[in-house]
């Protein structure tokens, strides 16, 4: 019976190892599959720090209308309140501002998405709508993997195009007033 006994302590043990080393392989895989996005996402983190002095992100508000709008960054500047929207298109993008579909193209496929002009007004009149007094502007962020062979329309900008931060400028006090209003939507 020893023997028997040996032989399956043996085999467990084995397959212990392989299952372990099978562990391994996967969550190293994981991890290296990984790495662009959280590269892409701290680049675009910096981006957005670089455009002012405070961020909120992923704002909720009403849009007038009974329903809802999402913005994905809101940032306080000396000059503005900005509201940003993040496109992950890459490829080439083709687009205007006055086209009302504008055309991605990777691997020589053509892949239509609505103009993100539209949706970044309808964004900014719903921030307008809840801080009327307060200048709003808006800009359209695509990653640094899309590429525009034309012009890139007014207020459309990629990752590398923000600079880095400049000097710091006072924030108007109806600035900081407007951007309380929309940090506690409670109120």
């Amino acid at each position: 019976m020893e023997p028997l006994l040996t032989t399956l302590e043996l085999y467990s043990r084995e397959l212990l190892a392989i299952t372990i080393l099978v562990l391994i392989v996967a969550i190293t895989g994981i991890i290296w599959f990984n790495q662009p996005l959280r590269r892409e996402r701290r680049n675009i983190k910096r981006a957005i720090r670089r455009l002012g002095a405070k961020v909120l992100s992923d704002v909720k508000l009403p849009d007038g209308v009974d329903g809802e709008i999402f913005i994905d960054y809101l940032v306080l500047t000396p000059e503005d309140i900005k509201v940003v929207t993040l496109k992950r298109y890459p490829g080439l993008i083709y687009g205007g501002e006055q086209l009302q579909d504008w055309t991605q193209v990777v691997n020589n496929r053509n892949h239509n998405f609505p103009n993100p002009l539209y949706e970044m007004k309808l964004k900014i009149m719903a921030v307008k709508a809840i801080v009327p007094n307060v200048p709003v502007n808006g800009l359209t962020l695509f990653c640094d993997d899309s590429r525009f062979p034309t012009n890139k329309p007014a207020g459309v900008f990629n990752l590398c195009d923000i600079d880095s931060k400049s000097e710091k400028k006072p924030i108007p006090p109806e600035l900081l007033s407007g951007w309380g209003i929309l940090s506690n939507p409670c109120q």
